[in-house]
């Protein structure tokens, strides 16, 4: 029953703030002293990307205070060579690296953390309080009917009320957080992504694209992890043709995570001499590099897309029917057009090849890529 639902959690919250003791603090904070500050990021590579706005404001803002990030294997290595974070610590969804990653960040003596995966605030909180002692000052972004069951996890809050998540991307959403943490003033100008490449990624691009040329290349993505998110390997082959029949100078590149090996192997033997599978690399950098250098992206909603917004090439990007969610996490620049799915299921596998081709030609006649 609800009620005892209700009942639980109150006891819970209860408990924690006995346990766990944070104190009310009053924004916007006073970071005069802080030394080390603690991002929260412990999900996928796109969330990263989409975090990296804020590096830029929180080094801008506070030269003098070290800014740390928790993530885990799956997004870290977009850090490797950012000059921006550093710390980086990574949770490898393990007890003994929970473990590790506790001691470290209880090491560091993080002045503030920032629990930056809005979707799960219980969740954040608990996180923050793993990675941070009494001392350290931990912000969520709550709502008024849990406002008062988190005072226990959270030193402060700001109220969800005063995002327009309806107007604004993530980036924004992320940038807008913080300057509410720390009294400065927004501004859509703050939010620029932004993804630190070494020489040696950007090498490894040229050399392979050095191949085509004077050929134009379309970047497609057969992968997003999950089927009800794909086209299918139809309506893939189908597009290749129109593409590659309609712009005869154009080479298709395919990206494919290695479980779909097999179906970007069958679209290339299809397409001899116009298809190409991107060379896989270990270092997400490498693949961001190649990214950076293709002329436009059509992929479903995935990293990939944040990618290329970070690098301003052009997408055609594959979307659910939710126009908050679109907005969210749709590509964070100007140069897309997002295709819906005509079905009631809202499933991107239902798309069919002849829109995906409308848009790419629409984007096409706008910013003239290929």
């Amino acid at each position: 029953m609800k009620w005892i639902e209700n009942l639980f959690r109150k006891l819970g919250f209860f408990f924690f703030r006995l346990i766990l003791r944070n104190k009310h603090v009053q924004l916007p904070l006073n970071a005069s002293k802080f030394k080390k500050i603690l991002l929260l990021r412990y999900d996928v590579l796109g969330d990263m990307i989409v975090t990296t706005p804020l590096f830029n404001v929180l080094k801008s803002k506070l030269p003098n205070v070290e800014i740390h990030v928790l993530g885990t294997t799956r997004n870290v290595g977009l850090l490797s060579y950012d000059n921006r974070i550093s710390k980086v610590l990574c949770y490898e969804k393990t007890v003994s690296s929970l473990m590790k990653i506790r001691r470290e960040a209880k090491a560091e003596g993080y002045d503030c953390i920032l629990p930056l995966v809005f979707n799960k605030s219980t969740n954040a909180g608990l996180w923050a309080n793993w990675m941070g002692g009494s001392k350290t000052v931990k912000i969520g972004w709550t709502n008024s009917w849990r406002r008062e069951l988190y005072k226990s996890l959270y030193n402060a809050q700001i109220p969800s009320i005063e995002a327009p998540g309806d107007k604004m991307t993530m980036s924004q959403i992320i940038v807008y957080f913080a300057c509410k943490s720390f009294g400065w003033k927004y501004s859509s100008d703050l939010v620029k992504l932004s993804i630190v490449l070494a020489p040696k990624h950007e090498q490894f691009a040229h050399e392979y694209y050095y191949q085509f040329k004077e050929h134009k290349t379309v970047l497609i993505n057969v992968s997003a992890g999950k089927v009800s998110r794909e086209m299918p390997v139809d309506t893939v082959s189908t597009l290749i043709k129109l593409l590659t029949d309609t712009y005869p100078h154009c080479v298709v590149l395919l990206n494919a995570t290695k479980q779909d090996t097999d179906k970007a192997k069958h679209l290339e033997s299809q397409f001899p001499g116009k298809v190409q599978i991107l060379p896989y690399s270990p270092d997400v950098l490498n693949f961001c590099a190649l990214v950076k250098l293709c002329n436009v992206v059509i992929s479903p909603d995935t990293a990939i897309i944040h990618i290329a917004s970070t690098f301003d090439i052009p997408v055609v990007g594959l979307y659910k029917n939710s126009e908050h969610h679109c907005k969210e996490w749709g590509p964070q620049h100007s140069k897309a057009i997002l295709v819906h799915p005509d079905e009631e299921t809202g499933e991107v596998r239902t798309i069919q090849h002849d829109k995906i081709f409308s848009a790419f030609q629409e984007l096409n006649n706008r910013f003239t890529f290929i």
